[in-house]
């Protein structure tokens, strides 16, 4: 990997970190969260409007009008007398439509089905925020717990080290054996591997923690990228 591993950090910027109102902060910067709330709001435009829709449809229409007539045998005369002749008017025309059905069936099964589908949206609304707030306090706890082993596991490579260069010291003044040695070095190589494993699930955990708690991609100079 070209990349080390993320450094932990400080007790005191971890407790500021988890002291601080992330899951609340996680649902508005999860998109996905937002989308479903916007698709919530739209439901509810549609649900008022399946309110709207039962009530009858009343039509008022209104003509207002003047009429000219003249007959001649050459068309021009004949536009001419129509345009600038005698009118007939003003004339008008009112009408009253009112459409109302008896059950009302079609309108009250639109209301009930843009109803449910408004209900199961925000049911996964609320249902979406839970699972962001849950997944982010899990997450929490799992930092705090990874960053306490990769620490333990750092303590102890040191510990190692100092015993196999002890060892050594041992050897070189024929007080130890090769096998002894061959065995603290090997526990050496294990506690280094446990380090690496340690890193290697706080880095996950820390991903995972930016992915649910939306500060995973960050607005830059040059676009959104990976924080």
């Amino acid at each position: 990997a070209a990349d080390d591993f993320p450094a932990p950090p400080t007790e005191a910027d971890l407790d500021r970190l988890l002291s601080s109102d992330l899951p609340e902060q996680a649902v508005g910067n999860r998109y996905d969260y937002l989308s479903a709330r916007q698709l919530q709001e739209s439901g509810k435009v549609l649900l008022k409007a399946a309110e709207i829709d039962l009530a009858p449809i009343t039509n008022l229409n209104f003509d207002f009008f003047f009429k000219g007539l003249h007959e001649d045998a050459n068309p021009l005369q004949g536009l001419d007398g129509a345009l600038f002749g005698n009118w007939v008017g003003p004339s008008g025309k009112i009408g009253l439509n009112v459409e109302k059905p008896f059950a009302n069936n079609t309108q009250l099964g639109r209301l009930a089905q843009q109803n449910a589908i408004y209900r199961q949206q925000a049911i996964s609304s609320v249902d979406l925020e839970r699972v962001i707030k849950a997944n982010v306090v899990l997450a929490e706890g799992q930092l705090r717990e990874a960053m306490i082993q990769l620490q333990r596991t750092r303590e102890s490579i040191d510990l190692y080290r100092q015993t196999y260069d002890n060892e050594l010291e041992k050897l070189r003044f024929g007080s130890s054996t090769i096998i002894d040695t061959i065995l603290t070095e090997q526990r050496l190589t294990d506690s280094g591997q446990s380090w690496v494993s340690a890193g290697l699930r706080y880095a996950q955990i820390l991903a995972q923690l930016r992915f649910e708690s939306g500060t995973l991609i960050a607005e830059g100079a040059g676009g959104k990228m990976v924080n």
